[in-house]
């Protein structure tokens, strides 16, 4: 359904697109007929040809009055250039696009026969003596009616113009509304088009991003499956080996002997039993069967005791505790906790060396309760750092020690439930120190708390 919708919307977008285009065009072909229209401005150009056509024939007759009336600073020559000039003013009024135009106005004939009537005084005027007072008359009957023709012609041309400049005008506007009106409707339906790719591309990306997501999570659990096969065979076998031993030997086997073989047993009944809470606990993150029940606890407590019991399990060790500064009771989960603790201390136990001390430190942080874990051992690649809490990541100098890389991320969850965060700072060859911030809460304050529905299991 969503395919075809996105075919329809796809294929729609596209005739409406292609549809404002063909319009746009025209719409932008005709601004420019428009624009060529404005500026053509031949009727300008005519009211001022017949402008100095009137003005020169007027002073045509004028020079012809003064050189018949005995104005000595009139000669013929006065009376021939005027002539000239007032004939060829007629005659770019009378030629080309200017004809055209006056022939558009109904003025061609009309000065076709002044002008005709203007030439046959021609010779006259050429010819013409002082003495010849009668062809000044003639002169002005013959121009008169020409420069009336011209005047008329003139306003009619300026009535015209400005007709068509306020039409042309409005063609403008309208033109210019339709191309506004294209470009929406391009925006518009290339804005669909875009929408309609974008959620069909969100779509593929998610779907491919969810295969990516279900290979690696197979992938992941291969590679679980394998390494706990693994890990359980070890200790199993050092059990099978010690158990052999034992049965061979019997009652020869001195005190000592016996000692040390029941502690092989012991220390590999507790790796098998490490392993197989790793083991649960990843099955709990897919089953949500987190179960948290924060009360008032005394965290200072919790970390002596978590830290005895690996003292007594590992004689050898030196783990040094400072929680004085700690508040008598905290809201959380004791059991969680303890988990947590139990979890980073024994990371820090298994990555160190026998003869390095490791460090846990409790104290308050303003609103926060801040909790270190510090060995000095073999420390994290920082390349490996931004992966360290994913489910089954181990680093590169984990390998060769047991684990199945789930307390981390299972550490995570927890202390996000608390409403906290967990850090981790590492160095290769100095060690590794995790810090937890839970946030000080009274007993009764219960604000912020995630529950057992609100517990994501990590990815």
């Amino acid at each position: 359904m969503s395919h075809k919708f996105f075919i329809r919307a796809s294929a729609l977008s596209s005739i409406a697109v292609l549809v404002s285009f063909v319009c746009l065009v025209l719409a932008s072909s005709r601004l420019i007929d428009i624009g060529q229209d404005l500026k053509s401005g031949i009727g300008e150009n005519i009211v001022w040809l017949a402008s100095q056509a009137q003005y020169e024939g007027v002073r045509l007759c004028d020079t012809v009055s003064r050189y018949v009336g005995g104005d000595p600073a009139v000669d013929s020559g006065e009376v021939e250039l005027r002539l000239d000039v007032f004939l060829s003013r007629l005659e770019a009024v009378r030629d080309g696009q200017p004809r055209a135009y006056l022939a558009s106005l109904g003025y061609t004939s009309k000065l076709d026969a002044e002008i005709a009537a203007l030439i046959a005084l021609e010779a006259r005027i050429r010819t013409l003596h002082r003495t010849d007072r009668n062809i000044d008359a003639d002169i002005r009957s013959t121009i008169q009616p020409l420069v009336t023709t011209l005047r008329d012609a003139a306003n009619r041309s300026s009535l015209v113009e400005r007709d068509r400049a306020m039409q042309l005008r409005d063609d403008h506007f309208s033109a210019l509304l339709q191309v506004f009106a294209y470009i929406l409707g391009v925006i518009f339906s290339c804005g669909v088009l875009t929408i309609s790719l974008l959620r069909e591309q969100r779509k593929v990306a998610l779907t491919r991003a969810s295969l990516q997501k279900e290979r690696e999570l197979s992938q992941l659990y291969r590679e679980f499956v394998s390494m706990v096969s693994h890990q359980f065979r070890t200790p199993l076998t050092v059990i099978d080996m010690t158990a052999q031993r034992i049965a061979r030997r019997g009652t020869r086997m001195t005190e000592e002997e016996i000692y040390k073989r029941t502690a092989a047993i012991r220390d590999s009944a507790v790796r098998l039993t490490r392993l197989m809470e790793s083991t649960l606990n990843a099955a709990r993150f897919d089953q949500g069967e987190i179960a948290f029940q924060p009360i008032a606890c005394d965290l200072a407590s919790l970390i002596l005791d978590v830290s005895n019991r690996y003292t007594m399990l590992e004689p050898g060790r030196r783990i040094e505790v400072d929680c004085q500064a700690l508040p008598s009771t905290l809201l959380c989960d004791p059991v969680l906790m303890e988990q947590v603790i139990s979890n980073l201390l024994s990371n820090a136990l298994k990555y160190s060396n026998c003869s390095t001390s490791v460090h846990i430190r409790a104290w308050v942080e303003g609103d926060w309760i801040a909790t270190t874990v510090q060995d000095f051992g073999v420390g994290i690649p920082a390349e490996d750092v931004p992966r360290l809490f994913d489910r089954y990541f181990r680093a590169k100098t984990a390998r060769g020690t047991t684990g199945t890389g789930v307390g981390l991320a299972f550490a995570q969850e927890i202390v996000r439930m608390h409403g906290g965060a967990i850090e981790v700072e590492s160095h290769v060859g100095t060690g590794t120190t995790f810090t937890i911030r839970l946030p000080n809460r009274p007993a009764d304050d219960h604000s912020q708390m995630a529950g057992p529905a609100t517990f994501a299991s990590a990815d």
